[in-house]
């Protein structure tokens, strides 16, 4: 897998994470013992937000987009670093 590919699959995993952990925030957890209905998808929502994180790490920063509008030839954006 490409460093551009890891790096959006990460934030993917995050950000499903995240949203996920709000969608339930109503519902009760309840404790390990004595488990509530809200325990097993908050516990499977951070197990998604741990691997964005692991993805994210393992894969350095890909570099910034940016647009070189004095350039007198095409000013799409290229992938040169700042």
């Amino acid at each position: 897998m490409g460093t551009q590919q890891q790096y959006l699959s990460g934030l993917f995993f995050i950000a499903f994470g995240a949203l996920a952990v709000w969608a339930g925030r109503d519902l009760t957890i309840g404790t390990a013992a004595d488990m509530g209905i809200g325990y097993t998808p908050r516990a499977l929502a951070i197990g998604c937000v741990a691997v964005g994180c692991s993805c994210r790490r393992s894969s350095p920063r890909p570099p910034m987009m940016r647009c070189d509008f004095r350039s007198r030839g095409d000013p799409c954006c290229s992938s040169r670093s700042w």
